[in-house]
C-alpha cells in the first residue's frame, strides 16, 4: 500500500508533466504566431516582425522550452 507522502509525489509528478506539456504548446504557439507575422505585411508593405526579430525572439522561445527539457522545439 502507498504511503500518502507517495501518492502526493506522485501526483505532483503527473502535474509537473501536464503543465509541462502545456507551456511545451504554448511556445510552440508562439513560435507558430511569430513565423505568421513576419510572413504578414502592414499597408505600405511594411512586415509586422521583420526577419531578423522574428529569429531573435523564436530563438529566445526555443532557449527558454531547452531549459524546461522542452528541446523538441
Amino acid at each position: 500500500m502507498l504511503k500518502t507522502k507517495e501518492v502526493y509525489s506522485m501526483a505532483k509528478v503527473e502535474i509537473e508533466e501536464e503543465m509541462l506539456k502545456e507551456v511545451e504548446n504554448d511556445i510552440r504557439d508562439l513560435i507558430n504566431w511569430i513565423e505568421v507575422w513576419n510572413e504578414q505585411e502592414k499597408t505600405g508593405g511594411t512586415k509586422l516582425i521583420e526577419d531578423e526579430q522574428a529569429e531573435k525572439m523564436k530563438e529566445k522561445l526555443r532557449s527558454i522550452a531547452e531549459k524546461l527539457g522542452l528541446a523538441t522545439l
